[in-house]
Formats: structure tokens, sequence, C-alpha cells
């Protein structure tokens, strides 16, 4: 099975169709991870096919977005270079971020107390530390 999931920020979309007339998307999306002071971006090129298609069209740049699907692997020049790139086929959608203020504001609004770090919650007896558990391996 060969399936990828991703969360990530659009870069930029294009609504297409394939030479049959049926609309396709093709949605940019960047995905960033921190490692020490420096960033590193993937980009994948998520192709988007029926229905779904329309609106991933329609993606602005900057948007939060999921996207799942089969991961395929091309090169292509530019410029005299050649370059690898990944293409996701499948489905995509937004994600949207939460306020945390505003989430917040209505936990103690409605007196409800926020949980509370692993390091000050009080220790409870209920378990069995693991040392004293007889695990088989």
């Amino acid at each position: 099975m060969n399936t990828c999931s991703i969360v990530g920020t659009v870069k930029k979309a294009k609504m297409d169709t394939t030479k049959t007339g049926k609309p396709c998307a093709k949605v940019r999306v960047e995905v960033s991870r921190a490692w020490q002071d420096k960033v590193f971006t993937t980009r994948f090129d998520v192709v988007v096919y029926g229905q779904d298609a329309t609106t991933a069209g329609a993606l602005s740049e900057g948007t939060l977005v999921w996207a799942s699907g089969e991961v395929g692997a091309y090169a292509n020049e530019y410029q005299g270079k050649t370059y690898a790139n990944l293409q996701l086929t499948g489905r995509i959608g937004t994600i949207s971020k939460p306020d945390f203020n505003k989430v917040r504001q209505e936990a103690e609004n409605s007196q409800q107390s926020l949980p509370m770090p692993r390091s000050t919650a009080p220790a409870t007896s209920a378990e069995p530390p693991i040392e004293d558990l007889d695990v088989p391996f």
C-alpha cells in the first residue's frame, strides 16, 4: 500500500481539466520542520480529481491544509537543472486554526478548569508502578 498524509500550507493552486474534460486541480503544498537553527521545507504537488477539484483549485496561498493519497516521484528540468518532485494524488481539505484565547475564555466562563500539566498533576495510586507489572518479554 502506498499512502501518504501531510499537513502544510498552500503555496499555489491551479484549476485544470483532464484530456476527457473532467475537473482536475494541482495544489503545491509546503511542509516545513525546524531542526536546531534551520528550517527544512518539502514541497508536494497535490493532484485532486472530480468534484473536490473545484474546491482545491480555489485554495489561496497560505491556507493550512491536509492532504492524503498515493505518493509518487518524478523529475523535471528547469533552466538546465534537474529537480526531483513529489506528487500526491488523492484528497485535500482545509484546517482551521483554533483561537486559544477564545478556548481559554470559554473554559473560564463555564467554570471548568483547564487540564493540569502532567508535572503538576496529583499522583494517583490507582495503577501499580511499571516495575510491578508481570511483562512476558
